[in-house]
Parts: C-alpha cells; structure tokens; sequence
C-alpha cells in the first residue's frame, strides 16, 4: 500500500512598484501580445457591420461592383437577439443546508437580480444584451462594474459632480480594447485602451483635465476635437493612467493612486 503527502506552500507576492515609463512599457507590451487576436476582433466587427473593402486591383475597374453579403451579420444578430430575451439564471450555493440560510440566499438573490435590472433601466442600455453580443462575437467578455456612491466621491474628490443615480453600474468593453496579463499565479494586471476626443478626456477629468487643456493650448495641433488615446492600467497595487495625442505624440498623466492595496474599480471613477 502506497500513499502520497501533500502539503500547502504559502505564496509570497512581492509588491513592485514600477516608474511611469516601465508602466507605459508594459501596456505596450500588452497590446503587442494581444496584436493577432486585435486582428482577428477587428475582422469581425466589419463582418457584423458589413463592411467589405475590395482588392485593389479590382476597384478601378467598371465592371466590378461591390455587394457584401449580409448573411454573418443576419446571423449574428439572430442569435443576439434570440439569447437577449432570457434573463440571466442567478444561483448562490448556501452555505449551509438549514430554512434560515437557504431563506437568506433566496434574498441575496432576489436582490441582485433587481439591482441587475435597474441597471438597464437608467437608460438605452441591456447588460443583459451587451454580455450576450460580446459573448457571441468574440467568445469573451469583459466588463467593469461600478458601485456608485464610491463612484460618486472620487468624483467629488475631482472637483465634480456625479449624476448617477442607484447602487451599481456595468461598464461592457469591446475586449479589443482590454489586455489581461496573468501567471502561474493567477490575474496579474489589466490595461484598457481607448481613442477619445480631447474634450470628452478634459471634462471627464476635473482638476486634471484642466491641466491637460492648458497643456495642449500652449503646442501646435491644440483642436479640443482632436482624438487622444487613454490609458488605464490596473494591478494590485497601482492604478496609473495617462493620454497619448495620437497625431501630436504627446503624454499626459491623468492619475497615480498608489493608495489602493486590491483591484477594485470602486476606489476611483473610470474614465
């Protein structure tokens, strides 16, 4: 008769913190891993838009004309569509099989399916819809959700007032614009990037959004609608987020919090 012995070796994380460069470094990094599968993202957003770009060779001809097929979309749309209707199944494990546990589940339940259904009352927008597109489309899906009062008082700490309203709020990205990182350890960090116009970035931003509007008045290209890249690095550790002009080439630091020990999008407004 043989046995085996297991046993369980703590894990120690060192906490790193990195220069502002290094964090640029890394969320270029990111966004180079993730080049092939943006690639791909990409194809099917035009598929689903039907939008078709025809050779080159063939577009000065006069004999050719383009006519893109819209089955992929109908398809698409189809499924969407169909799985939007079903509202999501939720189900919390008791922890413990006696009446007052499973009554108190039951609660929880009832109340996070109502909160789940406010959340597409405050406007045009379906989670419910917005998780099924992106499930179908890409097979992934990444979203952020938002406790409001915190929300509210990182506002307020930006020299702003918030309008939102209730207790949650869900923010679903286009995956092409998030990139993940783990280890054997598990999540890592995450980097969301997106193209902005300036304005939307400086009224966003408060106190430091003005400093950027002075900024960009005193270069060449200062046009409030120019497009301007943002981006927002997580860890568990550092928040770290920062614009790129896109034609100009400038950099920007919008916000380092180094205060936050847990990944939490609670702490800090999302911009």
């Amino acid at each position: 008769m043989t046995g085996v012995q297991t046993c369980a070796l703590p894990i120690f994380r060192e906490v790193i913190v990195y220069k502002p460069e290094e964090y640029k470094d890394i969320a270029e990094e990111m966004e180079d891993r993730d080049a092939e599968r943006d690639k791909k993202f990409e194809k099917i957003d035009k598929m689903h838009n039907v939008k078709w770009d025809m050779p080159r060779e063939w577009q000065n001809t006069g004999w050719i004309r383009k006519y893109p097929s819209t089955k992929p979309a109908d398809a698409l749309d189809t499924a969407i569509r169909a799985l939007s209707t079903k509202e999501p199944r939720l189900s919390i494990m008791p922890l413990l099989p006696n009446v007052e546990t499973m009554e108190s589940f039951e609660k929880i339940e009832r109340a996070l399916m109502w909160s789940w259904k406010q959340i597409g009352k405050r406007g045009q927008f379906n989670p419910t819809r917005a998780m099924v597109t992106s499930a179908i489309k890409y097979d992934e899906i990444t979203a952020q959700l938002i406790h409001i009062p915190t929300h509210n008082k990182a506002v307020q700490a930006l020299g702003k007032n918030s309008s939102l309203k209730g207790d949650f709020q869900l923010i679903v990205h286009n995956p092409r614009n998030v990139h993940v990182q783990y280890s054997d350890y598990g999540f890592e960090r995450v980097v969301l990037c997106k193209y902005q116009p300036l304005h939307k970035v400086v009224d966003f931003w408060g106190k430091a959004g003005k400093e950027l509007q002075k900024m960009v008045e005193g270069t060449k290209k200062s046009a409030m609608t120019q497009i301007v890249e943002v981006y927002d690095y997580w860890d568990g550790d550092v928040r770290y987020v920062w614009a790129e002009g896109v034609e100009s080439g400038w950099e920007f630091d919008l916000l380092e919090d180094r205060k936050s020990t847990r990944l939490n999008s609670s702490h800090i407004p999302l911009s």
